[in-house]
C-alpha cells in the first residue's frame, strides 16, 4: 500500500502537472503504444519474436489493476518461466511508476512511502530486486493494494481447462499456438468475458507450424490481404472476426528494432537476416508472420522454374537405366569443380523407388547440375558399375573430381560398397540423414540441414537445373511440414529422389575438400648450410669468428 504523508518544512517545488498515465512511464514503441491503447474488447497480438510482447502485457496488466480497485487478471501462460518473467516485468514496471510518483510527490512538498506487511520505507530505500522478490514470493500472484482491505491482483497459471471457468475480470494468454488444447480452453472462458461488458482479453502469439491449431482459425486474415509496412503495426478482422494487430520484423524495423548477425554480431537488416538464415520457412513464421495452410513445398515454384530456365541449355537429365555414350558431352561438363550426389533407391510403403545421380560443377558461386539420372535397378551391383562408368569417364577426361557423397541413411551396405568401388578415382563420403550437425549454433539433422541449403540456393537463384517435366515433378514431391523435409511417393513409385541427389551434390561442392598433400618449402630467404667445426647454427655468417657461436 502506498502512503503520501507530509514530511518537515520542505521546499516547494513548481506546481506540477497531474501524474502521467501508468503506461506512460515506460518507454514503448509506435506499435507497442497501438496495441497498449486500443479499446477493442478482444484482440490478438500477432507479433514477430522478440519484439516486446509479454512486456506490454505486464504493462497492460498493472494498467488494469490500477483503474479497476478489487480486479482479478488472470495471466495464462503455457510456460510457468514466462509466468516467472511477467511478475518481474510487473515489477520492473511498478518501480519505474513508484520512483516517478516520488518526484511527483517531492515536487508538492510531499514524501512517498511503501507499507508492507509491519514496516513502513521510504521509496529510496527499496531497490528494483526487493520488488521482484515481493511480486513473485506469493505463488506468482502480484497484488496491489488501493486501500489496506481492497486490492487488485494478477495470477500466473498454466493454462487449465478445469480451471478456466473460474477466471473472470481480464485475461491475457501468452503465446497461444503453444497451448496443446486452445479450443477448449476459448470454449471455457469466452462465456465468462461474454459475460461483463468491463472484462476483456489480450491474446498474443507467432505462428507455430501447426495449421490445425485452433489459433489458425482465429489469426488467419482474409484472403488476399497485403500488409504494408508500419511502425505502429497493422490491424485487421481475422476471418473468425477477431481484431489482429500484426507487427512483423519490417515493421518493427521501421520504428528503430534492431537486428543483428549470428555471427558477427553487427547490426545487419531484416533482409540480410532472412537471406543468411538456414531455415527460410522458420523465418517466414516467426519474422515475417506468413501464414500457409498444408505441407508446402520446399521449393519455391518459381525459383525452381527459374533454375529450369536458366539451365535448360547448360544441363541434361534422364529417366532411364542406361547411360548414353555421349552424355558428358550432352551435359556440357566443363572445367570446375564437381561433386556427385547419389541418392539409393529404397523401399517406401511396399513400393520400390528409383536411384538418383547428379553431377554438378561449380561456375562461378553457382552449381550448375550438369547431369541427372534417375533410374530403377534391381541389383545394387549394376548401380555400382553405373557409378563407376560415369566416374571414370570424367576422371580420364582430367576433370576435377571433388568428391561423392552418397546417402547411407538405409542403405549402409551398399554405400560402403560404393567407396570401396571408386576410391581409386574419387574421394566418397558416405552421408547419413540423422547425424547432427550444428549451423550457427542451432543444431539440426543432416537431412534438415542438407534439404534447407538446397532449396535455400535454388530460391536465391544459385542453382541451374535440367528443364524436364518428368524432373519438376519430382523436385515438388518433396513438402516441408513442422520444419521438417517429408516427401510424397507418386504412383510410379517416385519419392523426390532428385531433390535428395541434388542437394548431395551441392554438399559435395560447399563442403570438404579434396586430397591432401604435403611438401617441404623454404621458409625466408636463407639457405641451410652445412655445419661448421665448432658452430653449431648452419646459419652463423661465414666471417663471425667461431667461438662467439660455440656452446657454452
Amino acid at each position: 500500500m502506498l502512503r503520501l504523508r507530509k514530511e518537515g518544512p520542505m521546499p516547494r517545488a513548481r506546481k506540477s502537472a497531474a501524474a502521467p498515465a501508468p503506461a506512460g512511464l515506460i518507454k514503448m514503441r509506435p506499435y507497442q503504444e497501438e496495441a497498449f491503447w486500443a479499446e477493442y474488447g478482444l484482440q490478438l497480438w500477432l507479433w514477430a519474436r522478440q519484439r516486446g510482447k509479454s512486456r506490454t502485457m505486464a504493462a497492460k496488466a498493472m494498467h488494469w489493476m490500477g483503474l479497476n480497485p478489487g480486479c482479478l487478471v488472470t495471466y495464462a501462460s503455457a510456460s510457468l518461466l514466462l509466468g516467472t518473467e511477467l511478475a518481474e516485468k510487473e515489477a520492473a514496471l511498478f518501480y519505474s511508476t513508484l520512483d516517478e510518483m516520488r518526484k511527483q510527490a517531492e515536487s508538492l512538498g510531499m514524501l512517498l512511502r511503501l507499507h508492507a506487511a509491519d514496516r513502513e520505507a521510504a521509496i529510496d530505500d527499496i531497490n528494483v530486486d526487493d520488488f521482484k522478490d515481493l511480486f513473485t514470493r506469493q505463488k506468482l500472484q502480484t497484488r496491489l493494494y488501493h486501500s489496506p482491505s481492497i486490492y487488485s491482483r494478477t495470477q500466473v497459471i498454466a493454462p487449465n481447462i478445469a480451471t478456466a471457468r473460474g477466471w473472470s475480470g481480464f485475461v491475457l494468454l501468452d503465446e497461444i499456438w503453444f497451448i496443446e488444447d486452445f479450443r477448449g480452453l476459448w470454449e471455457a472462458v469466452e462465456p465468462i468475458i461474454s459475460s461483463s461488458p468491463l472484462f476483456q482479453v489480450r491474446m498474443c502469439t507467432t505462428i507455430g507450424r501447426d495449421d490445425s491449431h485452433f489459433a489458425y482459425e482465429m489469426a488467419a486474415p482474409p484472403e488476399g490481404t497485403t500488409f504494408e509496412v508500419n511502425p505502429r503495426g497493422n490491424w485487421y478482422r481475422s476471418q473468425a472476426g477477431i481484431r489482429v494487430h500484426r507487427v512483423d520484423v519490417y515493421d518493427a524495423e521501421a520504428c528503430g528494432v534492431k537486428t543483428y548477425d549470428m555471427d558477427s554480431r553487427k547490426e545487419i537488416t531484416a533482409a540480410e537476416a532472412k537471406a543468411k538464415a538456414m531455415d527460410r520457412d522458420a523465418y517466414a513464421r516467426n519474422f515475417e508472420l506468413i501464414m500457409r495452410a498444408g505441407g508446402i513445398n520446399a521449393l519455391d515454384r518459381a525459383a525452381l522454374r527459374h533454375a529450369m530456365e536458366a539451365g535448360a541449355s547448360e544441363c541434361f537429365a534422364i529417366d532411364r537405366e542406361d547411360l548414353p555414350a555421349d552424355w558428358m558431352a550432352r551435359a556440357k561438363v566443363g572445367d570446375g569443380p564437381i561433386a556427385l550426389g547419389y541418392d539409393v533407391a529404397t523401399t517406401e510403403n511396399k513400393t520400390s523407388n528409383p536411384s538418383a545421380l547428379t553431377v554438378g560443377e561449380k561456375v562461378g558461386h553457382r552449381m550448375v547440375a550438369r547431369f541427372t539420372m534417375r533410374w530403377k535397378s534391381a541389383d545394387p551391383d549394376d548401380c555400382i558399375e553405373l557409378l563407376k562408368q560415369v566416374v571414370t569417364e570424367m576422371y580420364h577426361a582430367g576433370k576435377k573430381l571433388r568428391r561423392l557423397c552418397v546417402d547411407g541413411s538405409n542403405e549402409r551396405f551398399h554405400a560402403v560398397n560404393v567407396k570401396r568401388a571408386l576410391i581409386p578415382w574419387i574421394i566418397v563420403e558416405i552421408v547419413v540423414s540423422s547425424t547432427k550437425t550444428t549451423y550457427k549454433a542451432e543444431e539440426m539433422d543432416m537431412k534438415t540441414y542438407l534439404g534447407n541449403l538446397f532449396s535455400n540456393a535454388v530460391q536465391d537463384g544459385e542453382v541451374l537445373l535440367a528443364q524436364h517435366e518428368w524432373l519438376r515433378k519430382d523436385m515438388l514431391l518433396v513438402k516441408k511440414e513442422k520444419g521438417r523435409f517429408v516427401t510424397e511417393t507418386d504412383t510410379s513409385g517416385n519419392h523426390g529422389d532428385t531433390f535428395d541427389s541434388s542437394k548431395l551434390a551441392l554438399y559435395g561442392l560447399r563442403h570438404g575438400s579434396g586430397p591432401v598433400e604435403a611438401t617441404g618449402v623454404q621458409v625466408g630467404r636463407m639457405e641451410m648450410k652445412a655445419p661448421r667445426a665448432g658452430i653449431r647454427n648452419p646459419y652463423a655468417p661465414e666471417n663471425l669468428p667461431a667461438q662467439e657461436w660455440r656452446a657454452a
